[in-house]
């Protein structure tokens, strides 16, 4: 065997190349196709057979089976007996090593969880000693309350109702105009009741009566006119 071309195959197949790829670039160098088939079987072989071996202990291991059995397994199948046991010691410290890294993730992940817990729950008690231990801020508030309902009463703007914080104040603001909106469409009804009631009397025309809305005023209107 050629060393040279066995370390070049090596440290192409450790580097990630495609076999075939290693093969058409040893023939584009003029090695002959018979001596580079030849030197590929003797290193990737070896190779492939290593990593099936990798693969095999890997899957028992994590299944859970015995290190002795599958020692035995794989010593009675022809494989070299130090190769085997020092598979089986790599993959042991490497299922060791992902035990242990999963629980360092989720010990890291309860640290974070229990301090944004900490943050969290001593902000909204600090938030909330604020709200009810500072009696300037609260007098604030009350005093933009008031500033608040006074200017919805003078600018005769409800919308004003809406920027007050106390429950009761603002709603005594929106019933205010609540108030106002129901008398000021009472008197536009009784105004236009009027106007009907004294065409109904000029142009004496009592069907005109039908069309008032008060029960009372109607039957007045009625009784004026069908006397």
């Amino acid at each position: 065997m050629d060393e040279r071309l066995v370390e070049f195959i090596k440290r192409s197949l450790e580097s990630g190349y495609d076999i075939n790829r290693i093969k058409q670039a040893l023939l584009d160098a003029g090695h002959d196709l018979k001596i580079v088939e030849e030197h590929i079987s003797h290193v990737a072989k070896p190779q492939q057979n290593q990593k099936k071996l990798r693969e095999f202990i890997k899957k028992h291991v994590e299944k859970g089976s015995g290190m002795e059995k599958i020692k035995q397994d794989l010593v009675n199948a022809g494989h070299d007996i130090e190769a085997v046991e020092e598979y089986i010691s790599h993959e042991l410290m490497a299922k060791k090593n992902r035990k242990y890294a999963m629980l360092s993730l989720v010990a890291v992940l309860v640290i974070v969880i229990a301090i944004a817990g900490i943050y969290y729950f001593s902000a909204s008690a600090k938030k909330t000693r604020l709200g009810v231990d500072n009696p300037e801020e609260k007098v604030a508030r009350n005093q933009k309350d008031i500033e608040n309902f006074n200017k919805a009463l003078l600018n005769n703007d409800n919308s004003s109702c809406d920027m007050i914080l106390d429950v009761s104040l603002k709603s005594e603001c929106q019933k205010r105009f609540f108030h106002n909106a129901s008398n000021e469409i009472e008197e536009v009804n009784m105004s236009a009741t009027r106007e009907l009631l004294n065409k109904a009397l000029i142009q004496r025309n009592i069907s005109l009566c039908a069309e008032i809305k008060d029960y009372d005023i109607k039957l007045q209107c009625e009784s004026i006119l069908g006397g």
